[in-house]
């Protein structure tokens, strides 16, 4: 199994950290392989995009867009294929039709943080309107919030957040925190002991009342009692080491 790949027959292809990295035209290549190899394989997928200045560079790379190898990948193998992006850019989705079996996550954040740790994605506003408008569109579309991050202020940005979204007709199904894992929900419940720096330098862990302030939040989407299931993802798949406010 190569790295990052999951046990299960899933195959994640990282298309975002492809991009970041020196090599990247043999990065890109190296996933999109991997990804040809899983259709035939008829393994499930998870494609994480890249960020919208990259998109069109990795494309170059890749001979045509990421969206449509991906929905290629999941028409080929019959599996399903979860596609993971920050973007508000859904032109190339748009030139498709909507694909049986394919999902795309949008992972949103707050305005505030946005701009603070996430200053090369779309903004939320950009986001929200691209998950509604594929949604519509026949696409089935999911709305996480993370990395989430505690401070001053955090609880009236997300409350923000999760109007917005409800507003948009989407719910807030996940939140993680910065380090954690961002494919999929976790199913442990232990508390970690790794620790998440905050703003101001101080470190702390997010703790069980942390993640259910965080819970109370978005479930109620944002003052709005949403008739729904929220989870906040626990601290047990927290990466080791310093990752502080990090890409997620």
């Amino acid at each position: 199994m190569k790295a990052g790949d999951r046990p299960g027959g899933v195959v994640v292809a990282d298309f975002r950290r492809a991009m970041a990295a020196p090599d990247r035209e043999a990065r890109v290549a190296a996933e999109v392989v991997r990804l040809d190899a899983a259709a035939a394989r008829g393994d499930a997928a998870a494609v994480v995009l890249p960020a919208d200045r990259d998109a069109a560079a990795a494309a170059r790379i890749a001979g045509m867009p990421l969206v449509h190898i991906a929905v290629h990948v999941a028409r080929e193998s019959g599996a399903p294929a979860t596609l993971h992006t920050r973007s508000g850019n859904i032109t190339d989705f748009l030139a498709l039709a909507p694909a049986a079996g394919v999902r795309i996550v949008f992972h949103l954040n707050g305005e505030e943080a946005a701009m603070r740790w996430e200053r090369h994605d779309a903004a939320p506003g950009r986001r929200i309107a691209a998950a509604a408008r594929l949604a519509r569109e026949g696409w089935a579309v999911s709305v996480r919030a993370g990395a989430v991050r505690l401070f001053r202020g955090w609880k009236d940005d997300y409350a923000d957040l999760a109007q917005m979204s409800a507003a948009a007709g989407l719910a807030v199904e996940t939140a993680y925190f910065p380090g954690e894992h961002v494919m999929e929900p976790a199913t442990d419940s232990g508390e970690g002991l790794t620790p998440v720096v905050a703003d101001d330098g101080l470190r702390f862990l997010p703790t069980a009342r942390q993640r259910r302030e965080v819970a109370v939040v978005f479930a109620a989407g944002g003052g709005k009692p949403a008739p729904r299931r929220f989870e906040v993802q626990p601290s047990g798949c927290l990466k080791g080491g310093r990752e502080g406010h990090g890409e997620a």
